[in-house]
């Protein structure tokens, strides 16, 4: 018999790992909810109930093909696109990724202006988007309410590049609106051995430095604090440290470029989309079309630009927020 007892008060405690005889029996956690009571009507209950399903299309999909840039409405139902009203105008301005029925995580430096929370009715979210401009069939739009910065957010070296995005009403989950599941320890033991790629999307400069009209992906490659440092010690020195970590291609002999060359989203305009990273439910799984659940491993936070342009040098690693380290901060603000 295990007594189990919660963080939060007033919150139902989630076993996440169980450890006896240094052996771990929760390999891959399931968090879910109380049918009754009193839970079931509370935030808290209701965020728990996506996360049973995070992480899976609702719509065919097709094998998907290292640095292939198209994709199609519902590829990647979490990515919302944020914006942020001025006087008459709108602007997008980040993108985000949702994470239950009523929140959106994104980075600080888009929610913010040097670290001060932005007046959230001036944010709005839009979820099942696939076309910047125009409509999108079965997109729903949320007003922000509340903002939640990383209590040591730091706007000059963006240290604890987090933010959360509470929604004025609840989103409708639909086949183009789903949540995404969030990295946690134990995830790495179900991927693939040698390198780790990730996807990211977002509708960033292209190779002719425009925004795309639709919405794109591209996969990257982890590398190690080592590499990523070696690369451009006078930047990435200052900048990274265990909360971040670096994705992207660098100059490789054969690859001499990574986001932008092919035209797939990079920095502008992507900062706050995820870096995600897909887990088969079984780990022997190699096929293309092998059922799982998508990840969110980084929040993007930064790239270096080029010298003869705002825009992010291709040739240059991409930073980002190391999700599984604000996991906890994550959860607790779950519940308010």
């Amino acid at each position: 018999m295990l007594d189990v007892k919660g963080q939060v008060s007033k919150t139902v405690p989630q076993i996440k790992s169980l450890i006896i005889n240094n052996k771990e029996f929760c390999r891959n956690p399931s968090l879910r909810h109380i049918d009754s009571g009193s839970w079931e009507n509370n935030n808290y209950a209701q965020s728990v109930k996506s996360i049973e399903s995070c992480g899976r299309r609702k719509v065919a999909t097709t094998k998907f093909l290292q640095n292939a840039t198209s994709t199609k409405p519902g590829d990647w139902p979490w990515h919302t696109a944020i914006y942020q009203h001025d006087n008459t105008e709108i602007k997008y301005i980040c993108g985000g990724t949702l994470i239950s029925n009523n929140f959106v995580l994104t980075a600080a430096q888009c929610t913010s202006l040097e670290g001060t929370p932005l007046v959230p009715e001036t944010l709005s979210v839009f979820l099942g988007k696939f076309n910047l401009v125009g409509g999108d069939e079965g997109s729903q739009q949320r007003v922000v309410q509340k903002i939640f910065i990383h209590e040591k957010f730091g706007y000059q070296n963006l240290d604890n590049d987090v933010s959360l995005l509470k929604l004025k009403s609840n989103v409708v989950f639909s086949d183009l609106i789903q949540p995404a599941c969030l990295w946690y320890n134990k995830a790495l033991d179900k991927t693939p051995v040698g390198e780790v790629f990730g996807t990211l999307v977002g509708w960033g400069f292209d190779t002719t430095d425009s925004w795309s009209p639709h919405l794109q992906q591209i996969q990257l490659p982890m590398v190690t604090e080592r590499t990523c440092l070696k690369s451009n010690p006078r930047v990435f020195s200052t900048i990274l440290n265990s909360n971040k970590f670096c994705a992207g291609y660098g100059v490789r002999e054969g690859k001499t470029g990574s986001v932008q060359e092919i035209g797939a989203p990079n920095c502008n305009g992507d900062s706050g989309s995820a870096f995600q990273i897909f887990i088969p439910d079984d780990v022997t799984d190699s096929s293309p079309l092998a059922p799982g659940a998508w990840y969110v491993r980084g929040i993007v936070s930064l790239t270096v630009p080029r010298r003869d342009s705002p825009a992010c040098d291709p040739q240059q690693y991409i930073v980002f927020t190391d999700v599984e380290k604000y996991k906890d901060w994550i959860d607790r603000h779950l519940i308010n």
